[in-house]
């Protein structure tokens, strides 16, 4: 068979032969001898300066490759310089969740990134806090464990086996002393490989925190170099330009040497070209005929293809030739039998594809109408498209007409309680990442709310809605944003619901535990005069008699830590600092708060609040001391203090029952502001530690009974009386007996307020309970430093006492 490329070359061959020998002959004999030493000289130059470009070259790819590299380790520094601090605080404080997602967000953020984990090590044991890398793009499991022993992490996962990452190089990361960093290879790329220590900087150094077995945060970071190989490659193809460029000017220079030569090829050409014209002329003749012989198949072959392409496949294909031409014939009619054949069968795939998506369609759909959550898809435009869930309707009471073609602005964001701006900010961010790449809209979507009150209907509360965007990716670009709504409304009534409950249970449980810790014989008589003292504190405010109120609340607080009722002390204590600031509506909460803890007692112990209270019988100055006890050795502990002694002298043997009550209070005051003025508040300014003693006395002189009780504490500090004295603009007699100030209504040293000290009411109550027995009180110190004296003294008149003489140490 006579191939087509055979009777091609058949023509072209003639031609040629006789020209290129004729054209070699004349000159490469003329030209030749008078090129070489051109060619040869420039040759030699080329050559030099090429070597001279190349070790060039070299050289700036070795300077960029340093400068890169030193720019990438700057950023390492600065990235872990700005990161340490940030997870310091969150590592000592043991917020898991919050390292987790900054390790994840960091890795994301940076693409150069190509490693980013938080782990911790403590008595040799690894603990992996966060893994974000190729393998583990959206971090891992908190249950991912290090296998000392392999030197790789174990990642379980929920749909498969265990991910095994291999981490060789762990271990000597952990044993550096401080920050480290060194060149790596991930992947067959090359990469920095950086590792920071974190911990309590200010309790202790890396060193002995690793010998104490303290636990010690690392965080982690891998950086790419494969910019700085780009940069390397970039370069080098930039010198590899300019070499060609210099060749380039070097093959001109040859070329301009050739010039020369032709001016001696003249006579050679002209002998070419006669030549050549009679080769021409019987090319000419012969082609034609042998072109005529091709041209045949080929129309045939033509106008069966434009059979083919108006859709008739049924007229075979017919061209008789012994070459290319006919096997390609040959398989155009195979061709034609196919498509034949394929055309039939296709209207059939047509119809099974169309049901299929019909059918996808209807599934879809029935899902959106049974669903309880609002759900559409929007556009650029934040049009919503015509494919949404029944349950729009619902949630926007808007079943009188379509949401389809709607606008975000008028269906979500209409009855959403924000203001405008914040509203403009929404349609701002979804314009800018509908259209972008997936990092652009996460970069914006912080501005898209995930939860807000919604107004439906003016004559409806507002309800709680849920909010969930979700991009949809369309060729690496966010297309359209799915939008998930879910009424939260009941769900957080119900959790409301749960918290009041067990509130309630907790208060409950609270004031059972606290009853139960104290006799309740002395309990509920408490209560009781409680519930009574009420209505006296109504009137004092009433009144604006404020101070008298502070001094019956002061020694309700009193009584009830000494009976060890904490939560209905720490109330009193409320109520003072409001009644301080003339604020009377703090003591109406509180008789409703009263009377709820009143209500708690009677349902678990069976009380009677409304019950008169009974009437205490005569008892002594030793038992008065000891109920008060367990709470005085509590405060003295709060505050590290030791009582050593406490010592009652009493030769009253049985004391009147209308007293009772005043002189426990007095002596509540009394030994509080003695532990607290006398020992806590010197040695928390600085003075040496001194144990707690104190006596207490009670014995008939003259026509009054008398009440020591003396302290052997740091005494009164005049000096510092004085200057709170000029500093609330007291009269000048308190300067010049400035321990008579104490006993003024709000007259206090301290520099704080707490449940026993702070208000000045402490001192100013024993007064004014004396005053009403007709007696008088005096404060002064024993000896300058060694202890504060408080004597009382009452006339035996206002009430009949038997006396004798006991002493308890």
């Amino acid at each position: 068979m006579n191939s087509l490329k055979k009777k091609i070359a058949g023509l072209s061959i003639q031609g040629i032969l006789l020209v290129s020998s004729i054209t070699l002959l004349v000159v490469m004999m003329v030209v030749n001898r008078l090129l070489n030493s051109f060619m040869d000289m420039t040759d030699e130059r080329a050559q030099k300066l090429v070597h001279e470009m190349t070790a060039n070259s070299k050289a700036n790819e070795e300077q960029v490759a340093q400068l890169i590299q030193e720019t990438t380790l700057s950023k390492m520094k600065s990235i872990v310089e700005h990161d340490v601090p940030t997870l310091q605080t969150p590592f000592l404080e043991n917020s898991a969740s919050f390292i987790r997602r900054f390790i994840v967000d960091s890795y994301h953020l940076d693409p150069e990134l190509l490693h980013v984990s938080f782990f911790s090590v403590q008595k040799g044991g690894i603990k992996a806090w966060q893994i974000a890398s190729r393998q583990l793009p959206n971090g891992c499991d908190p249950r991912t464990r290090y296998d000392q022993a392999n030197q790789s992490w174990i990642v379980p996962r929920p749909d498969g086996p265990d991910l095994v990452v291999p981490d060789p190089s762990l271990a000597r990361l952990i044993d550096a002393e401080g920050y480290f960093v060194q060149e790596i290879f991930i992947d067959k790329e090359r990469a920095l490989e950086a590792i920071a220590p974190i911990y309590d900087k200010d309790s202790a150094d890396l060193a002995s925190l690793k010998q104490d077995g303290e636990a010690i945060g690392y965080i982690r970071y891998v950086i790419s170099l494969d910019r700085m190989d780009r940069v390397i490659a970039a370069e080098h193809e930039k010198a590899e330009r300019a070499l060609q460029k210099t060749i380039a000017a070097n093959t001109e220079a040859k070329r301009a040497i050739a010039a020369i030569g032709r001016r001696f090829e003249v006579f050679g050409l002209l002998v070419i070209l006669a030549s050549s014209c009679c080769v021409l002329l019987f090319s000419i003749r012969h082609s034609r005929r042998k072109a005529e012989l091709l041209a045949q198949p080929v129309r045939q072959l033509r106008d069966a293809a434009q059979v083919i392409s108006q859709g008739d496949y049924e007229q075979p294909v017919t061209v008789k030739s012994d070459d290319e031409i006919g096997e390609l014939a040959e398989a155009f009619e195979i061709m034609r039998k196919k498509i034949r054949t394929f055309t039939s069968n296709l209207q059939g795939l047509v119809d099974e594809r169309t049901r299929q998506i019909t059918f996808e369609k209807a599934k879809m759909q029935e899902i959106l109408d049974n669903i309880e959550l609002g759900i559409v898809t929007i556009d650029a435009s934040l049009t919503i498209d015509a494919q949404y869930s029944p349950y729009m309707d619902k949630l926007f009471a808007t079943k009188s007409q379509s949401l389809a073609g709607a606008t975000l602005q008028d269906v979500v964001l209409s009855p959403l309680r924000l203001d405008n701006d914040h509203k403009d900010r929404i349609v701002e961010s979804l314009k800018i990442g509908i259209g972008q790449e997936d990092l652009s809209y996460m970069a914006n979507a912080s501005h898209l709310p995930r939860r807000g009150q919604f107004q439906v209907a003016r004559d409806q509360e507002a309800r709680t809605f849920s909010m969930d965007w979700n991009p949809i990716m369309q060729d690496d670009q966010v297309s359209r944003v799915m939008l998930v709504i879910k009424d939260l409304t009941a769900e957080l009534e119900m959790q409301r619901q749960v918290a009041a409950a067990r509130e309630q249970n907790d208060r409950l449980m609270q004031t059972v535990s606290e009853v139960l810790r104290s006799p309740r014989e002395r309990v509920f008589p408490f209560l009781r005069k409680a519930r009574e003292s009420m209505q006296l504190l109504k009137n004092h405010i009433a009144h604006q008699d404020f101070e008298s109120a502070l001094i019956d609340l002061h020694t309700m607080k009193g009584a009830a830590r000494t009976l060890r009722l904490d939560s209905l002390a720490s109330q009193v204590h409320e109520v003072e600092t409001m009644v301080k600031h003339g604020d009377s509506e703090g003591l109406q909460s509180f008789e409703i708060w009263l009377q709820h803890y009143l209500d708690v007692v009677q349902m678990a112990f069976g009380f009677d609040s409304n019950a008169p209270t009974a009437t205490i019988g005569d008892t002594s100055l030793f038992h008065l001391v000891a109920q008060s006890l367990p709470v005085l050795l509590e405060h003295a502990a709060q505050s590290r203090l030791r009582v050593q002694r406490i010592s009652i002298d009493d030769e009253i043997l049985a004391w009147p029952p209308h007293f009772i009550d005043t002189l426990r209070a007095i002596l509540i005051h009394a030994l509080n502001n003695a532990i607290d003025h006398g020992y806590a508040l010197p040695i928390r300014a600085g003075r040496p530690h001194r144990d707690v003693e104190i006596n207490l006395s009670a014995q008939v002189v003259g026509d009054n009974v008398q009440v020591m009780i003396e302290d052997h504490g740091f005494g009164l500090d005049l000096d510092k009386i004085r200057q709170r004295v000029r500093e609330r603009g007291l009269s000048r007699h308190f300067e010049e007996h400035p321990a008579e100030a104490l006993l003024q209504d709000g007259f206090s040293t301290a520099q704080e307020v707490s449940l026993t000290c702070g208000r000045g009411v402490g001192l100013s109550s024993i007064a004014k309970y004396v005053q009403e027995f007709g007696g008088r009180i005096a404060i002064r110190n024993v000896a300058q430093g060694s202890g504060t004296q408080l004597e009382i003294a009452i006339p035996m008149s206002r009430f009949q006492v038997s006396h004798g003489m006991g002493r308890v140490g």
